[in-house]
């Protein structure tokens, strides 16, 4: 079957596909749960004729949010005006106001008697903001985790504030920032030279693969996947702090990325596509198999002008142009091997995983456009933060109602 159809998922990673396919209908179960209470409470005011709190730029949607991710994404408080959001709208990150917010966020997961411990009036809601993959935190009772929060903020199509990380695209295609980049930071000889691999991994934690460790199912499929491969003859050269076998066909680099940078910054981003470029496949291999869980690993890998191989979310081909990666997940490590090798040595084979880009001055980012929407993470220019708008608005659709508030409406 041709890579640019749907093929169906290797069997060979059934327990992992499976677990995942539980996580996914845990999460669709909780939001639909939480979906019959709104659509509830809706009918209920809307029968009584109850109008909602306006909202004004004097009187907006108050979410207050712990200070671990806050300033360390966008630096500093950030107001809503009524031009930016339909619902006005202001984030506090000041935790000691957190008594005046409507909405208190938390990140990561909390336990639900901690969530509720954390209300400062009885009328406030509780919000999860989370990035990681929610199985890998609560593995064992996923829906005890969520039930103690009225909203989620996740990367999972069940949320109910979507966020993605399909930015890091537009943060090294647009403009010539990458070119600059690697015209004033070339690489050393050592990485030019010293990778013999045909592909190459970046992983700096989750390498214990000791099966009594915590974290060894979590990150099994990752680890399985190189040992098989490995086994198989492919050769990798290790960036980062795992570095897998001592065999001869393992070469052990230093990361890519200067020391002091932080590992997920735009620099050591752009690092990390420079060095990739130097690999006929460059390979994304996430920390969990997991329903929607799409990082910065999947998208960077379209950066690089090479042949993406990438072992993630089941659902990945929802993310990108059709036929434009290799699904690992489709493949046994053998199968797997017998195709790298194919189009390692099939030039025209190898290019039909291009010809999605046919035809554009632009040939990678009208091909995301679906992704690249209103879910953004930072927003298209790093000033949008949409995703805040959207949980302004689901708080005012279905919770701003200033009879059940009462005497809390005004916090002084």
């Amino acid at each position: 079957m041709a890579h640019g159809k749907h093929q169906r998922l290797s069997s060979f990673w059934t327990q992992h596909i499976q677990r995942a396919a539980r996580a996914e209908l845990a999460l669709r179960i909780n939001k639909a749960h939480k979906d019959a209470e709104r659509g509830q409470k809706l009918k209920w005011h809307t029968f009584r004729g109850h109008d909602r709190v306006n909202r004004t730029s004097d009187n907006p949607v108050v979410i207050g949010g712990d200070s671990m991710f806050w300033p360390q994404l966008y630096g500093s408080q950030k107001d809503m005006s009524k031009e930016q959001c339909e619902v006005p709208c202001r984030w506090l990150v000041d935790a000691s106001k957190h008594r005046e917010a409507d909405i208190v966020m938390f990140h990561p997961f909390y336990d639900p008697a901690q969530a509720e411990s954390k209300r400062q009036r009885p009328d406030q809601l509780t919000a999860i903001f989370s990035m990681e993959p929610i199985f890998g935190i609560n593995a064992m009772d996923m829906d005890r985790a969520l039930s103690g929060y009225e909203i989620l903020v996740h990367v999972a199509k069940h949320s109910d504030a979507i966020i993605t990380y399909a930015d890091t695209l537009t943060d090294i295609l647009e403009g010539n920032g990458q070119e600059e980049f690697e015209a004033a930071n070339p690489l050393p000889e050592s990485f030019v030279n010293g990778s013999c691999g045909m592909l190459a991994t970046f992983i700096t934690t989750g390498c214990d693969t000791n099966p009594d460790s915590k974290t060894a199912e979590q990150y099994s499929a990752r680890n399985r996947f190189v040992r098989e491969l490995m086994a198989l003859g492919i050769t990798f050269d290790h960036y980062g702090g795992c570095k897998y076998g001592t065999e001869g066909n393992a070469a052990h680099l230093p990361p890519p990325h200067k020391e002091g940078t932080h590992y997920h910054g735009l620099e050591a981003q752009r690092r990390k596509v420079q060095l990739l470029k130097h690999y006929k496949f460059v390979l994304g291999l996430e920390n969990i198999v997991q329903v929607d869980y799409v990082t910065e690993k999947f998208y960077q890998l379209f950066a690089t002008g090479r042949v993406p191989v990438y072992l993630g979310a089941p659902n990945a081909a929802a993310y990108a142009p059709p036929g434009s990666f290799v699904n690992a997940l489709e493949y046994s490590p053998r199968q797997l091997a017998r195709l790298l090798r194919h189009l390692d040595t099939d030039e025209r084979a190898y290019e039909s995983y291009f010809g999605w880009q046919m035809g554009y001055d632009d040939p990678i980012l009208p091909h995301f456009s679906h992704i690249l929407g209103d879910n953004l993470l930072y927003g298209r220019r790093r000033d949008g933060m949409e995703w805040v708008c959207k949980l302004c608005q689901l708080y005012h659709k279905y919770y701003d109602w200033p009879k059940e508030r009462g005497s809390n409406l005004t916090v002084s």
